[in-house]
Order: structure tokens, then sequence, then C-alpha cells
């Protein structure tokens, strides 16, 4: 089970960037067996960054299904 968070509290101007994200994220995950997975959304220098919790296999399959290094 994928739980996807937002760490902060996006502008008016950021929501649709931010909404469009979460489902292209969750539209990518879907299918795949990942097992209890959190992924935080958080704003770091003005760019969305991921912060990912979990066991470390499924992070790091998460990682390589989102093509993140």
């Amino acid at each position: 089970m994928v739980r996807l968070e937002v760490g902060f509290r996006p502008r008016w101007f950021e929501r649709n960037l931010i909404r469009q994200t979460k489902d292209d994220i969750l539209r990518r995950l879907q299918g795949h067996e990942l097992g209890l997975l959190r992924i935080v959304l958080k704003k770091r220098e003005g760019r969305v960054a991921f912060q990912f919790f979990g066991d470390a296999n499924n992070v790091e399959k998460a990682k390589n299904l989102l093509g993140i290094c």
C-alpha cells in the first residue's frame, strides 16, 4: 500500500503541479507490490523533493519505477 503525502502547504499556483505529480506517481506505481510505503513530497530550495519511508527493497523498487537514481 502506497501512501502519498504533501509535507508543505502549496500556494495557489503550485496546487495544480502537486496534484499532477501525485497522480503521476500513483499511476506509475499502480499494480506493483510495494508493501507498506510512504512517500512525502517536500519543498527544498523552491523545488519539490521526495522522501521515502518503508522497507529498503521497496523504496529502491519505487525509485526505479519512478526513474529516480
